[in-house]
């Protein structure tokens, strides 16, 4: 090969690699946004997530113990938040992936995580606030507040009995009701949350009015501690725990109020931290004169008798299971047809997961209870069901040295625990929302 075809062949060789390198830096070039992710900031990416998930607790006016409203907040609180995001703590959204799909769900999806993360991780660039905020988050999670059309209210505060752990208190209300009408949504608003541990509104008929009354001489509420003395059954109208949201029932659905009955609003007071600290709680509800499509039910299902948790039990467990035809005849209603819309599963402190099944089929799970964060839950779709249907209950407990609460300073011994209206009690108990034709 002389000089001249030597160089031809350098050419060509260089030729080929310069293209061969020119694809090559191409292909990087296309594949490089996959591969590097653009830095996170503050106002373009991350507020809308913080607004989205934390902003209904975490606002001047929310339960959250601060507000996460601007970047220095969000900051200075950055080294929590990461800690609760990575462990699944916050946003707080107790059911599992295997319930039935629930409305209102709190639970922070994978990237929206994983975005929040990574901006703390990169150093939180606060961004220029002019950007134009991410548009693709889900709806927030949030239930319309009740108009009030009807207020309990004592009118006062109440100093709750510092001699005891417990104080169950039941405040009378007459609302006058001349003709039955109608609840479509309610809320309670807990006075002092430090000393609140659940509220819940029973409808009185008017057979029992008189006798209700007679508890309440001064009109300032009388002692209920369990129920609020009926000789029948109490109706459950609305409830609340800690983590509990406002209630508004599904379209066409509504609970009945009857003429002539008292409401009594009862109020737990939790005094293991909180004594000399006094409350006003109040509820609110949306009432309607039209009749619904199909009346609502509370019915709560539990065996405090047969409610057992021994000393030292790592996983304790009690299970109730029937066919639903046993606990609407309890209550007189017909079991051909039923529609459930929602659950509200309830336990104290030992509690550590609960779940229910209608004919084997999963409707709530909950596999890391926590007694801070339940409420009630409304099913996306409504399930239709039948009194033959076999419904399931199943709560678990951990009553060992390790998992007891801590009062007064002082961590509890094991003992063996029972049913029981006290915190330190326990609970295995669901109410089922439902109408039955």
């Amino acid at each position: 090969m002389n000089s001249s075809q030597r160089l031809k062949a350098f050419c060509a060789e260089t030729a080929y690699g310069l293209a061969l390198v020119g694809s090559l830096l191409a292909g990087c070039s296309e594949s490089a946004p996959d591969q590097i992710k653009q830095p996170l900031s503050y106002h373009r990416d991350i507020a809308p997530i913080v607004d989205n998930y934390c902003g209904s607790c975490h606002s001047h006016s929310g339960i959250g113990h601060f507000s996460l409203g601007t970047f220095a907040e969000v900051s200075r609180y950055a080294p929590l938040i990461r800690g609760a995001v990575a462990n699944g703590t916050m946003p707080p959204w107790l059911p599992s992936q295997d319930s039935r799909p629930l409305h209102g769900s709190r639970l922070l999806r994978t990237q929206d995580k994983d975005d929040l993360l990574r901006w703390i991780d990169e150093g939180m660039a606060e961004g220029n606030p002019s950007d134009p905020p991410r548009t693709d988050l889900p709806p927030k999670a949030v239930v319309t507040p009740p108009r009030a059309d009807l207020v309990l209210d004592p009118g006062r505060n109440y100093l709750p009995d510092g001699t005891q752990n417990d104080d169950y208190h039941c405040f009378v209300f007459d609302p006058k009701l001349t003709t039955d009408r109608f609840i479509t949504a309610g809320d309670a608003l807990p006075g002092n949350h430090h000393i609140v541990h659940h509220i819940i509104a029973y409808e009185i008929p008017e057979a029992e009015a008189a006798a209700i009354k007679a508890k309440d001489p001064t009109g300032q509420g009388y002692t209920c501690f369990g129920s609020p003395g009926t000789m029948s059954p109490p109706v459950t109208i609305l409830g609340w725990a800690p983590g509990g949201v406002a209630t508004r029932y599904p379209q066409g659905t509504a609970l009945r109020l009857h003429k002539g009955s008292l409401l009594v609003m009862q109020v737990h007071y939790n005094m293991l931290e909180g004594k000399g600290q006094a409350d006003r709680t109040t509820m609110q509800f949306e009432l309607t004169d039209e009749a619904p499509q199909k009346e609502l039910h509370s019915l709560p299902v539990a065996r405090p008798k047969q409610l057992l948790i021994p000393a030292g039990a790592a996983d304790a467990v009690q299970t109730i299971e029937f066919p639903l035809s046993v606990l609407l005849s309890r209550f007189g209603l017909p079991s051909s047809k039923l529609t459930v819309y929602g659950h509200t599963p309830h336990m104290h402190l030992l509690g550590t997961k609960i779940s229910t099944e209608l004919n084997g089929a999963k409707l709530i799970d909950i596999p890391r209870w926590d007694f801070h964060w339940q409420q009630g839950y409304m099913f996306q779709s409504p399930y239709q069901a039948s009194g033959s249907d076999t419904f399931k209950l199943e709560c678990h407990y951990n009553n060992t040295a390790e998992h007891q609460p801590v009062v007064g300073g002082v961590k509890q011994t094991p003992r063996d625990v029972t049913w029981g209206e006290g915190t330190l009690d326990e609970m295995c108990l669901n109410y089922l929302l439902l109408s039955a034709e």
